[in-house]
């Protein structure tokens, strides 16, 4: 399978996945580069102390985590569009 193929498949799965899925960090930083808006998992991690920029994370305990439908409007996405395209 193709570097090509992978990205689309991803992009798909990506996209079929609703607003409310959570991801960790770096689920979150692949999710946005898949998105056009590529940011590490260590940028991520300095936004969320430095800025309030950043996506926002939901924090449970030590657990942090990102709603999907917070990375596509960080991402500058609106996801009834994202979703349409299914």
């Amino acid at each position: 399978m193709s570097s090509f193929q992978i990205l689309a498949d991803e992009l798909a799965a990506l996209q079929s996945m609703p607003d409310s899925a959570r991801l960790t960090t770096e689920e979150a930083a692949k999710a946005l580069a898949l998105m056009g808006a590529p940011y590490t998992p260590k940028t991520l991690t300095k936004m969320r102390y430095t800025t309030s920029t950043g996506p926002r994370p939901v924090k449970v305990g030590h657990f942090v985590s990102y709603e999907l439908g917070a990375l596509r409007r960080f991402a500058g996405l609106d996801s009834t569009v994202s979703h349409a395209a299914r």
